[in-house]
């Protein structure tokens, strides 16, 4: 169990330092003659690493039609749908190869500006901790489960 704890506390620590560079630090610009260019390119959709469906860990996550979860996410290419909330995604910015990390930025309709910002995606096999400015969370990406369906 303490191993357990100490990996949590680790991987809290971690998001948090990772959070932080990722969301207070802005990226360098390369300069050129005439111009400055981003030195990471942005764009507005997700990477397919990301899409699907996720739920809050520790528990596995089956896409079983019988089952409903308040914190199941769906991350499409140009959105991030939650329970009762549907963001639209406006810019995705990767920051690092290993892990697999991006920068997002998904607005959404109902929460009030003054909350919105960009969130850090951290992706690590089928584990994805999404944090922002004032929380992080860990999701586990959902599996289809076959349904077994009378002959007759």
């Amino acid at each position: 169990m303490q191993g357990i704890a100490k990996m949590t506390q680790w991987r809290l620590w971690y998001t948090t330092v990772v959070v932080t560079l990722a969301l207070g630090v802005p990226a360098p610009d390369v300069h050129s003659d005439d111009n400055v260019v981003p030195a990471i390119a942005a764009t507005a959709a997700i990477p397919g690493e990301l899409r699907g469906f996720w739920d809050l860990a520790p528990d596995p996550c089956t896409l079983d039609p019988k089952v409903e979860s308040d914190s199941r996410l769906e991350i499409g290419d140009t959105f991030v749908r939650g329970y009762e909330e549907l963001m639209e995604v406006r810019e995705v910015v990767r920051v690092s190869e290993t892990p697999q990390a991006w920068r997002v930025l998904a607005i959404s309709g109902i929460a009030p500006a003054d909350v919105q910002g960009p969130a850090l995606y951290v992706l690590s096999g089928d584990s994805l901790t999404i944090a922002d400015a004032e929380q992080s969370r860990i999701y586990v990406r959902c599996r289809e489960t076959t349904v077994a369906r009378d002959a007759s």
